[in-house]
């Protein structure tokens, strides 16, 4: 399996800035010539939310993305995090958030830290960059209470890696 990384930046204000970086992971599967299973996910862009001061509502990120899978329609997501966990760091402060994916066909789910996620719907299985549309989204969410908890204002960040297989 090879991997390649692409990085989504995050940036937080309110005080509170959040950097996001994520990788996108490109596997490839199979004992070599024509009929190895080919799995990417490209797309990711680098993300800044900026938080404003009093903020009274969770703050979420929504970005389309591409999920190829030359052998199926289907696939499975994992996510894990450079800071450990699911959180965007300041020094010694972190802010926690949460990480959902979406396939174009099914519900958002919810990633748990390092876990994967199995039958999500549906990969492009035509074109690796999907004809230039999105059939995938990801989505990065804070909360309201922890976003107010931030102790003082500055640049969070983190970086956040998505990896895609067949399922």
């Amino acid at each position: 399996m090879s991997l390649l990384q692409h990085r989504m930046v995050f940036g937080l204000f309110c005080g509170v800035s959040v950097v996001f970086s994520a990788q996108v992971v490109y596997a490839h599967h199979g004992g070599g010539g024509n009929n190895d299973d080919l799995v990417k996910i490209s797309g990711l862009e680098d993300v800044v939310m900026d938080v404003p001061i009093g903020i009274n509502s969770n703050m979420t990120d929504v970005q389309g993305v591409c999920v190829f899978n030359n052998d199926s329609d289907k696939y499975r997501v994992r996510a894990t995090s450079a800071n450990g966990m699911f959180k965007v760091l300041n020094g010694s402060e972190n802010i926690p958030y949460l990480v959902h994916f979406k396939g174009s066909q099914g519900n958002w789910k919810k990633l748990d830290y390092g876990q994967f996620k199995n039958n999500v719907k549906k990969a492009n299985e035509n074109y690796v960059n999907c004809g230039g549309s999105d059939n995938a989204n990801v989505r990065i969410k804070f909360k309201k209470q922890d976003l107010q908890q931030a102790v003082g204002g500055g640049t969070y960040h983190d970086t956040l890696y998505l990896m895609v297989e067949p399922d």
